[in-house]
């Protein structure tokens, strides 16, 4: 799994990662764009907090990239709200520091199988005519 992120796109998603576990974020929370920026809900309907990392463009990209589900409405003002919630495969990237996860090589796992018999077998013929 490659992410095609931004420096600042995961930086934005480590950010609100980190809010989410320190509960000042709501799993599920709201963030609304006015004219001076985004803002989020904070805690538990506590009011409302600047975060200016979060862009439109930065939300689009971690949604494309599965990392955030997120749902946009406008506002009677003309605002527009986004309801906004990690996914499991974003808690996961932040954890991993975006590092991509481990596969394994199936083809180099057999390779070592065979060679690992084949040293066996002849370990096992040389036991035994060292025996006779």
């Amino acid at each position: 799994m490659s992410h095609n992120l931004t420096d600042d796109e995961k930086k934005l998603l480590k950010e609100i990662v980190g809010a989410i576990r320190a509960k000042n974020l709501k799993e599920e929370f709201i963030v609304i764009f006015g004219p001076n920026g985004a803002s989020v809900s904070y805690r538990e309907n506590e009011g409302w907090l600047p975060f200016p990392d979060i862009t439109k463009s930065r939300l689009h990209a971690l949604e494309k990239e599965a990392m955030i589900r997120f749902r946009m409405t406008s506002a009677a003002d003309g605002d527009n709200v986004v309801y906004v919630a990690v996914s499991q495969k974003g808690y996961e990237a932040v954890d991993r520091k975006f590092r991509e996860k481990s596969k394994t090589n199936w083809a180099m796992v057999s390779a070592l199988i065979a060679l690992a018999v084949f040293c066996a077998t002849v370990l096992w013929k040389l036991a035994e005519v060292a025996g006779r």
